[in-house]
């Protein structure tokens, strides 16, 4: 679903990413763990086109995303939830879930389906996302990055800041991601945190991916 080889990126003006090799099916479930500062999020961001990049091949199923704007990748079937409770807080959460659902093309009827997978996305739906808990919070950007099966889902630190509820429920929705055919890659520190869900484990070091 995703084929990435020799990706090349820096941050602030520092190469961060020296040579990224990563092929992920649709149905996996990669977890990448690394320190703070080695690249995690840049990776993500380049992917999506928001950091610029290099590579020698960056293709989406059989799309290269290479000449695309960020806006034709996400259209194309990414889903991108980044680190931080970074919801539109003066939007409620249903206008925050449409928003991301108009960007990708999905059909109305695919947030109904949502809302009844998700009772405390239901309950919030006209609520004020700045006015969530850090966990509500966590699951409405889940949400965002889920709505309408994105081909591929990239989750940068998905468990952050998580009750043991709340994190049940977003290990449950990133496996219903899996089964249904999407490509899910996750950043997150905590290698407990994922355990039982991810199918594998790469480890990112001076700039590299090498799998444990």
């Amino acid at each position: 679903m995703l084929t990435l080889r020799n990706l090349r990126a820096a941050y602030a003006g520092r190469a961060v990413l020296h040579g990224i090799d990563l092929r992920v099916a649709g149905g996996e479930v990669v977890h990448i763990v690394g320190a703070n500062g080695a690249g995690k999020s840049t990776l993500f961001r380049a992917i999506c086109g928001l950091t610029p990049a290099n590579s020698d091949e960056l293709v989406l199923a059989h799309t290269s995303l290479q000449p695309l704007s960020p806006e034709r990748r996400f259209a194309c079937g990414i889903g991108f939830m980044p680190q931080g409770h970074r919801v539109f807080s003066s939007l409620t959460v249903g206008e925050n879930v449409r928003l991301a659902a108009r960007v990708r093309g999905v059909r109305p009827w695919l947030i109904d389906e949502l809302r009844l997978r998700l009772s405390i996305l239901d309950r919030r739906f006209d609520q004020r996302a700045g006015t969530l808990s850090g966990g509500e919070t966590q699951i409405v950007l889940l949400a965002r990055t889920l709505v309408g099966n994105p081909r591929v889902a990239l989750l940068d630190e998905p468990a952050e800041g998580l009750d043991a509820d709340s994190l049940g429920l977003v290990l449950s929705l990133i496996a219903g991601c899996a089964e249904r055919g999407s490509a899910v890659i996750i950043a997150e520190q905590r290698t407990d945190s994922l355990r039982g869900v991810a199918t594998s484990v790469h480890q990112l070091v001076d700039g590299r991916l090498q799998p444990r």
